[in-house]
């Protein structure tokens, strides 16, 4: 513990303090309330980022030196040596390890224990390769206050099936974090994992297509295109058609979007090395960013994620996306700034020839009520839950079995299942609390100023990565103003797996040594 928390104990101390103001002010006004939690995690999170004092070994610029082992003299050691390259080895590709124990926790069973187990393996192998639990990183405070209220979730759970199978989501999404963070460091195994990234964003796209209950008119009618889609994945949600929702599908999709564009189009370099790498077998060129197969893998990713994120019509994933499209291009090109304007001219006609309530049921109506204020009416529930419930929160996974009981709606009836608030901070406010809300506002704030930090030391594809990280999350950010796909979710390790990517490239130095 005082190695993860070195020269972070005030911090820490802030994470229960800003909780406390948080929850003194929501007992007189709720907005003033969230919005101080929300402010005291940006807090927590950019701290963290800024003064990390106590962590010289994982600064950008700094790296630390292996020690080289002496020669062998006996068996034993000789032994001892091997058994540590084994436990190094297997540390540098934990990422790959870790797959063997993702079905385990995202299906929940009786071998669930075994997948925890094994976790705790790969974290002692790589203490014992590299001689230390994990690397230090700004959102291990936040991470530990999430890990910290996971208990107290259990607690206040009105049903443990359904809280568990979340608990057992973010526990993967922390491994999935730091072993990705602590992989990533090298610049190799950097791009390996982003290339695994952009891979897995590939096979949801491709699992959605056999999957998901999709709605054939919510924007635009494609008929013959959804009737040519076969139904192979079911049973695997809660939803009564039992496949996944086009809306959460669209949300995970835009952790991607994003990211592949950024890495597709050039970026001025500074100070990078231009010679050419020499490709060796196909493994290599995955990894590599200079390869071809890299690029074409990048096209390749971009057709298939862009087909089923279309396919989704979720209006609020497409507004996400929309703007973090308009940022990034910003970030490329100031000539893009003149597209602010035109957009704001086009909102303002619409909401003179619609109607600021038609536009807002165009754009964001509830499909349980046809209407925007079936949403709002979700949203002023997920409140009085927090108001009731904000120290320890409902309990994950609840949210529509709480709200049925003792939060009904009016709007809608008592059979129609909604299963989150709408709103991915409501949310985490709801399942864990306002320490919780304060937490994760601490991981987004931290991985923002670390993007920016990178952006302004990097070039190239370096800076393309980061600009594709931090457009992606804020496409997903977005998103879940209006909606949400819930912590501890099955997909939610993507999540988890953007968080390491950052951490690991604000990890390496800088091609000046400094940060």
């Amino acid at each position: 513990m005082a190695g993860f928390l070195s020269g972070r104990w005030l911090d820490f101390l802030m994470w229960p303090l800003g909780s406390l103001a948080a929850i003194a002010l929501l007992t007189y006004h709720p907005y003033l309330g969230l919005a101080m939690a929300i402010l005291g995690g940006a807090w927590l999170g950019i701290s963290g980022a800024l003064f990390d004092e106590g962590r010289v070994s994982n600064r950008p610029g700094k790296v630390q030196k292996e020690q080289k082992p002496s020669s062998p003299g006996r068996a034993p050691e000789k032994a001892l040596l091997l058994l540590k390259a084994a436990a190094r080895w297997v540390a540098d590709y934990e990422p790959l390890f870790l797959v063997a124990a993702m079905p385990l926790l995202i299906f929940p069973g009786r071998f669930t224990r075994v997948a925890l187990a094994y976790i705790a393996a790969l974290w002692l192998c790589r203490w014992a390769g590299r001689g230390s639990i994990t690397v230090c990183t700004p959102l291990d405070v936040p991470i530990l206050g999430l890990l910290m209220m996971l208990p107290v979730t259990l607690y206040a759970s009105a049903d443990l099936s359904l809280t568990l199978p979340k608990l057992y989501g973010i526990l993967l999404g922390v491994a999935a974090f730091y072993a990705v963070a602590n992989a990533a460091r090298s610049g190799d195994r950097l791009w390996l994992m982003v290339s695994l990234f952009i891979l897995a964003g590939v096979g949801m796209a491709g699992l959605s297509l056999v999957g998901t209950d999709w709605k054939h008119h919510k924007l635009f009618a494609l008929p013959q295109v959804y009737a040519q889609l076969p139904r192979l994945v079911s049973g695997l949600t809660r939803s009564p058609q039992g496949g996944f929702h086009p809306n959460e599908v669209g949300g995970m999709l835009t952790l991607f979007l994003p990211l592949v564009v950024s890495l597709i189009i050039p970026w001025q370099d500074r100070g990078e090395d231009h010679r050419k790498r020499r490709h060796g077998h196909l493994w290599q060129q995955f990894g590599d960013p200079t390869s071809r197969l890299f690029q074409a893998g990048l096209m390749g990713a971009l057709v298939g994620i862009g087909f089923t994120f279309l396919l989704t019509q979720s209006r609020s994933s497409f507004i996400g996306v929309a703007i973090a499209f308009m940022v990034l291009g910003i970030l490329r090109s100031r000539w893009f700034w003149l597209g602010v304007p035109v957009v704001a001219l086009i909102t303002i006609l619409a909401i003179q020839r619609l109607g600021v309530e038609r536009l807002g049921d165009l754009l964001f109506m509830l499909e349980a009520t046809g209407t925007m204020r079936g949403r709002v009416e979700v949203w002023q529930r997920a409140i009085y839950m927090i108001q009731d419930f904000p120290f320890t929160g409902i309990g994950l996974g609840t949210f529509d079995i709480v709200r049925n009981v003792l939060y009904p709606l009016f709007l809608a009836g008592p059979d129609v299942q909604i299963f989150h608030a709408h709103n991915l901070l409501l949310q985490v406010a709801v399942d864990l609390g306002i320490p919780g809300l304060v937490a994760y506002a601490g991981l987004i704030a931290a991985f923002a100023l670390m993007g920016c930090q990178v952006y302004r030391s990097r070039g190239g594809r370096e800076r393309a990565l980061a600009v594709g990280l931090l457009c992606s999350m804020l496409a997903h950010q977005v998103y879940g103003l209006t909606d949400a796909v819930a912590l501890g979710s099955k997909p939610g390790f993507l999540v988890w797996g953007m968080l390491g990517l950052m951490a690991g490239l604000y990890a390496r130095p800088t091609p000046s040594g400094g940060h």
